[in-house]
C-alpha cells in the first residue's frame, strides 16, 4: 500500500450516504453488537435535536440568473452587515416546487416568468443569523420590483444584484434575490432548505485511542450522537460498506485494518447533516483526503 499511496494516511472517520434499500445503518445496529467500553462518553447520546439557542436565522435565495455573477457579492454583503453565514447549497426548483414555494404570487402577470426563471438553473441558498435578522434582511433586500428597488434604493441587494451583468438590456421587473422577513417565512425555509437529518458514521479500529476526542470534535461541530455502537466487522460486513472500492489497489488493507478490531459506529443528527458532516470530514478518495484536506480531518493521524 505504501508504495501506490506514499502519503495515503487513512481516514479514521467515514461517511456514508444513504442507500435506497440497504443501508449501512441497518446492518451495523441490527446486528450483534459488543457492549460500548465504559470509556466512551456514554452521556452523549440524544433521542432528539435541542432547540437552537443562537441568534434569529433566515434564509437568502440568489436565484438561477444571478447565480455564477452575484452569490459570492451576495455572502460578503451579509457579513458585512452583521451576518453570520452558518451553510450554504444549490438548490434546484422543479416546477411544482417552484409553484408551491411561490404560490402567493400566482395572480400576478410576471408570475409565469417567475416559475420560468426559477426552473431555469441551480438557486444558490444561503442560511444565516445575526440579532435582529428579520427586520435587517428585509432593510437590505429592498422591493420585489426592480424598478421600484433602483429607484428607492439603488445600494439594496435587489437592485444591485437583479441584472445582467454583462452589459445586456434587463426586460423585466423580476429581482433575482429573495429572503425570509417573517418568522414563519423563516421557519418554512429552514425546513425546507435545511432539513433536521441523520447520517452514519463509523470510527475505525486504530483510532479507538482517540475516540473520546472525535466524539468531542463531533459535538463541537453541531452534530448530536443519536445511537452509537461498538461492532466487531465481519469481511463481507467490509464488503458490503466499501463495495464502492473493492476493485482498488487498497482494499485489502482497508480489509485487514477494518477486521483487526472493534469500530464505532455513530448515528449523528444535524441540520443539513449529510452536507455537514461531507465538509467537516473532507473527501474519502485517499489521494484528495491527504493533499486537498490535510487540516479537515477531526481524527489523529494514522498510525
Amino acid at each position: 500500500m505504501n508504495m501506490l499511496f506514499p502519503d495515503f494516511s487513512p481516514p479514521k472517520v467515514i461517511i456514508y450516504m444513504k442507500e435506497p434499500e440497504i443501508d449501512q445503518q441497518s446492518i451495523l445496529f441490527k446486528k450483534s453488537l459488543v457492549k460500548t467500553g465504559e470509556d466512551i462518553l456514554s452521556d452523549e447520546v440524544v433521542s432528539v435535536m435541542p432547540e437552537y439557542e443562537g441568534p434569529p436565522r433566515i434564509i437568502v435565495l440568489i436565484k438561477p440568473p444571478a447565480y455564477d455573477s452575484y452569490r459570492n457579492s451576495v455572502v460578503s454583503d451579509l457579513e458585512l452587515n452583521g451576518f453570520k453565514v452558518l451553510s450554504t447549497k444549490d438548490y434546484t426548483f422543479s416546477e411544482k416546487e417552484a409553484r408551491e414555494f411561490y404560490a402567493e404570487f400566482e395572480s400576478l402577470s410576471s408570475y409565469e416568468l417567475l416559475i420560468s426563471l426559477m426552473t431555469s438553473g441551480p438557486t444558490f441558498v444561503i442560511m444565516a443569523c445575526r440579532d435582529n435578522a428579520l427586520n435587517k434582511l428585509k432593510s437590505m433586500l429592498g422591493s420585489e420590483s426592480f424598478a421600484q428597488a433602483t429607484k428607492e434604493n439603488p445600494d439594496c441587494l435587489r437592485a444591485k444584484y437583479s441584472y445582467p451583468p454583462n452589459g445586456e438590456v434587463k426586460e423585466d421587473d423580476l429581482t433575482w434575490v429573495d429572503g425570509t422577513v417573517t418568522e414563519k417565512s423563516a421557519e418554512d425555509a429552514l425546513n425546507k432548505f435545511f432539513p433536521i437529518e441523520k447520517t452514519f458514521a463509523l470510527l475505525k479500529p486504530d483510532s479507538r485511542s482517540a475516540w473520546n476526542d472525535i466524539i468531542e470534535d463531533i459535538n463541537k461541530n453541531g452534530f448530536k450522537i443519536v445511537d452509537k455502537k461498538e461492532v466487531e466487522l465481519t469481511p463481507d460486513d467490509v464488503k458490503f460498506i466499501y463495495s464502492f472500492c473493492i476493485d482498488k489497489g487498497y482494499f485489502d488493507d482497508l480489509m485487514r485494518q477494518m477486521t483487526s478490531g472493534p469500530s464505532l459506529a455513530l448515528i449523528l443528527m444535524a441540520q443539513d447533516a449529510v452536507k455537514k458532516w461531507s465538509k467537516l470530514i473532507g473527501p474519502t478518495d485517499p489521494d484528495s483526503a491527504v493533499d486537498s484536506y490535510p487540516d479537515n480531518a477531526i481524527t489523529v493521524p494514522a498510525k
